[in-house]
């Protein structure tokens, strides 16, 4: 791995902790050389969250690999931040669906 990639991916590890500090749990991300890294970043109950510090963004990309990790009961949730913004003006992803449950009345267009 170049300089270049470790240290983008040390940002990604410290903007997961920062992530999981903020929701009061820890990564479920290995860190160690050699691991797989197929799971989500942090699990939160009924969540499968995903956390994304990047310059460009692939959001549909990055939320399709998502929903295929999760299982039965989970909702996948993609955390995105800007590099070199701050924690607190991070962007939560989800489908409308997950987020709120149309009445009724509402057009299912």
């Amino acid at each position: 791995m170049t300089n270049a990639g470790r240290a983008a991916r040390a940002k990604g590890i410290r903007f997961e902790r920062a992530i999981a500090k903020w929701f009061g749990t820890v990564t479920t991300r290995s860190t160690r050389p050699g691991i797989a890294d197929d799971a989500a970043d942090i699990w939160l109950p009924g969540y499968l969250v995903e956390c994304k510090d990047h310059a460009r963004w692939t959001v549909n990309q990055w939320f399709t690999e998502l929903e295929g990790k999760t299982r039965d009961g989970e909702t996948p949730v993609l955390i995105l931040k800007r590099r070199n913004q701050p924690t607190s003006e991070a962007l939560v992803v989800q489908r409308l669906a997950d987020f709120w449950e149309p009445s009724e009345q509402a057009d299912n267009g």
